[in-house]
């Protein structure tokens, strides 16, 4: 694996931080997140999330508050130490992509996080305050893994894969099931192109670190107030994939028209193309093909 290129660096930071610091509180997101880590910090309770230091706030799992929250202790009261923890790990998608296109591609590598970096929707989740920033770091880290772990065996390959499930405990940490999806994605791409890997890919040492990382603070919480099980399963869960109570995907197919298109490529060309590309990579003894041909 080799390092991102000087020039890659210096474009994913300036895109980061240019013009950060020089406006103000965009309501009514903005607003939700910088008040649930203020209070956090004011009230010294950082387990419980709340918007004006009584009621509970619950919607989210609280990474993004944490990471607000003590960017405030550590840097005061202004709108850098409100923007800061969300923009800072922006550049690190970019740098995952870099290293994941040096693993994939055989020819120029640095033009696809090139090409990612000044996307729109790169460029623009940068620059508010949200939990996007946050998950696109831990998902585009835990694909990473994922394509070092698929080339290699043995240790190195163990190594990886906690990696891997532990960033998917952090992303499930920033954002709940959602930030899950690409995940059945790489699942779906095993099941067609490499299925004797596909058990391989649930290490039992990784599953129960992701299960550490992403439940610890979900049964804390729901010890102090069992009720609130119903409230995440039922409201947050169900209620934002398949009913219209938070006013989004009200139709039936409303949620499979947002989330099962993110899995269309992993039986399709995409799959086919990355197995070939790894196929060079992976360790393969004599007479060995890749996936989907040569």
């Amino acid at each position: 694996m080799r390092r991102p290129p000087w020039w890659l660096l210096v474009l994913l930071v300036l895109l980061a931080f240019a013009f950060q610091g020089t406006r103000g509180i965009w309501e009514p997101d903005e607003g939700r997140y910088t008040a649930a880590g203020l209070n956090m910090l004011e009230r010294g309770d950082w387990l419980v999330p709340t918007l004006d230091g009584q009621h509970p706030h619950l919607t989210k799992p609280p990474i993004t508050y944490w990471a607000i929250g003590g960017s405030i202790a550590l840097l005061g009261h202004n709108e850098w130490a409100r923007a800061c923890p969300v923009h800072s790990p922006s550049s690190a998608p970019g740098c995952w992509c870099s290293a994941s296109a040096d693993a994939c591609a055989r020819r120029s590598p640095g033009c696809r996080p090139f090409v990612w970096s000044l996307g729109l929707a790169p460029m623009f989740a940068a620059n508010i305050v949200s939990t996007d920033v946050l998950l696109m770091l831990f998902e585009t880290a835990a694909m990473f893994a994922f394509v070092e772990a698929w080339a290699r065996d043995g240790a190195d390959r163990r190594r990886w894969l906690l990696a891997m499930w532990l960033a998917w405990g952090l992303a499930f940490m920033t954002k709940g099931p959602p930030g899950l999806l690409p995940l059945g994605a790489m699942v779906a791409f095993l099941a067609v192109h490499d299925r004797p890997k596909l058990r391989g890919l649930f290490l039992p040492a990784g599953v129960v670190l992701f299960a550490f990382v992403a439940f610890t603070w979900f049964a804390v919480v729901v010890w102090q107030q069992p009720d609130r099980l119903g409230y995440f399963l039922g409201y947050e869960v169900y209620g934002r994939v398949f009913t219209g109570v938070h006013k989004r995907n009200s139709e039936w197919y409303g949620g499979f028209e947002i989330y099962l298109r993110c899995y269309w490529w992993a039986p399709c060309r995409g799959g086919c193309w990355l197995s070939r590309q790894l196929a060079d990579r992976a360790p393969c003894g004599p007479g060995c093909v890749t996936p989907c041909g040569p």
